[in-house]
């Protein structure tokens, strides 16, 4: 059995373009960013990143501009995520294979809302987000909480993200990395890329 621990923005939920949106409304009275910038400089790093750097470039309270962007967000209605192409199609046959996944996400308890409505919920043992209060990536604190208390074979177990944080945190946790892109960039510190979910299944 294989164990396959997912991110979820980019990974499981097409939400860029939703959480570019909503970042750009939080910053375009403060800062001239096109929502392209936004969307490369998030998807190459992270928000609370690029919130970081902004705040310290521009002089601006961290804290205002996290807290506008948790408000807009709380605003998107579950339902309007909608999942990676072959999301659900991938998690149903590794689990019909005997293979187990859990999920670990920077994003809150939204999570749990955003699975259920588009029904895949029930694939995962263990959903870990934000609100758990683990360091977050590259820390692999989270990873390492899964692996103690579910006992994983590190040599089977692989975390999937689109992000080159996502392939540290594995790589730190000593698991097998596994990096998604749809335009083909290739991450040379993980053990895997691949364009496409239903690839996963050309190493298993």
């Amino acid at each position: 059995m294989k164990t396959f621990i997912w991110d979820l923005d980019g990974t499981l939920v097409d939400s860029y373009e939703i959480i570019t949106r909503n970042v750009h409304q939080v910053v375009k009275e403060h800062l001239n960013l096109s929502q392209e910038d936004i969307f490369k400089r998030i998807t190459d790093a992270s928000i609370s990143g690029f919130f970081r750097e902004e705040a310290k470039k521009n002089n601006l309270s961290l804290e205002a501009l996290y807290n506008a962007y948790m408000s807009v967000d709380d605003g998107v209605v579950s339902s309007e995520y909608h999942l990676i192409r072959g999301c659900k199609d991938i998690l149903e046959l590794l689990q019909q294979q005997g293979h187990q996944h859990f999920i670990y996400t920077h994003r809150g308890l939204a999570t749990l809302e955003i699975i259920k409505a588009n029904d895949i919920d029930h694939y995962f043992i263990e959903v870990v987000t934000s609100d758990n209060g683990f360091r977050r990536k590259p820390e692999s604190e989270a990873l390492d909480y899964l692996i103690e208390k579910y006992d994983l074979d590190k040599s089977n177990t692989y975390y999937v993200g689109d992000r080159s944080l996502d392939v540290e945190c594995g790589n730190i946790a000593g698991i097998k990395t596994i990096y998604f892109n749809e335009q083909g960039k290739s991450n040379y510190k993980a053990d895997y890329s691949i364009q496409s979910l239903k690839d996963i299944i050309k190493f298993i």
